[in-house]
């Protein structure tokens, strides 16, 4: 494996030239790759880049593969340990590892789109996969409904509130719109 060594400039675009392999470590904040740029086969970005800037390719036969994590792994354990406290809350018995599965395999149900916020779907697979960790499927629907109940709360406290401040903001806006035109 190759790595690429260069000198950084924040302010210039990185270029790999083919048979090129750019690893970016978790960014330190203010470490922000501005652009880059392709050309050649062979090419690869891993890790954890923050790009702003674009990926320019030479032509249409040049090639990237693109390897990156980003904050995926970050949600996966917040899913998991979501989870595990709403099993622990509900007294039941589950291992970090055993809740990480659940987790897992329920935030694919985001891919099947049934329903409206996917009712049903998440709590559907947690059921499914919740008898291969050593839950009951009523154990995991219950935890799925608490989860479900958690998530849902600050939506109705706060949606009432915002959609009140939004609607003064329109009327007031319109008042003004209102008044500019009738003064004319």
């Amino acid at each position: 494996e190759i790595l690429m060594t260069a000198t950084y400039d924040p302010g210039a675009p990185i270029s790999l030239q083919g048979n090129a392999s750019l690893r970016s470590q978790q960014a330190i904040i203010g470490t922000i790759l501005s652009g880059l740029s392709v050309s050649g086969v062979n090419n690869r970005l891993e890790g954890e880049p923050h790009l702003i800037g674009d990926i320019f390719f030479a032509d249409s036969s040049t090639g990237l593969t693109v390897a990156v994590v980003s904050d995926l792994h970050a949600n996966i354990i917040l899913n998991a340990a979501s989870f595990w406290f709403a099993c622990h809350a509900l007294g039941f018995s589950v291992s970090f590892m055993a809740a990480a599965i659940v987790s897992l395999v329920a935030v694919f149900s985001v891919v099947i789109k049934l329903t409206p916020a996917n009712l049903g779907v998440y709590e559907a697979m947690v059921c499914f996969t919740a008898p291969l960790v050593g839950l009951t499927v009523g154990e995991g629907l219950i935890a799925a409904i608490l989860l479900r109940g958690v998530a849902i709360v600050p939506v109705f406290l706060l949606g009432p509130c915002f959609s009140y401040m939004l609607t003064r903001e329109m009327l007031s806006v319109s008042v003004t719109a209102t008044t500019s035109v009738d003064s004319n």
